[in-house]
C-alpha cells in the first residue's frame, strides 16, 4: 500500500524511454508478428546454481525458468 512507503522506506523506480508514437509503432510491430519471441529455456530446479553462474557469465540468452 502506498501510504506505507514512508514508514518502510520503500520507493518506486522506473524508466521512460521513447515517445508515444514509438510505443504505437512497437505495438503495431508486435501485432504483425514482426518481433521475435524471447527465448525461454526450462531447467531442473536442482541446476539453479549452474543457471545463476550462466547468468553471471553472460551465457543466457532470453530467460531461464527453473522447474521442480
Amino acid at each position: 500500500p502506498i501510504p506505507m512507503f514512508p514508514l518502510r522506506q520503500l520507493g518506486i523506480l522506473g524508466s521512460f524511454v521513447g515517445s508515444l508514437g514509438e510505443a504505437r509503432d512497437l505495438v503495431t510491430l508486435a501485432r504483425r508478428g514482426r518481433i521475435a519471441p524471447i527465448p525461454v529455456e526450462a531447467r531442473p530446479l536442482m541446476t539453479a546454481n549452474a543457471a545463476l553462474e550462466d547468468l553471471r557469465g553472460g551465457r543466457i540468452v532470453g530467460r531461464v525458468t527453473l522447474t521442480p
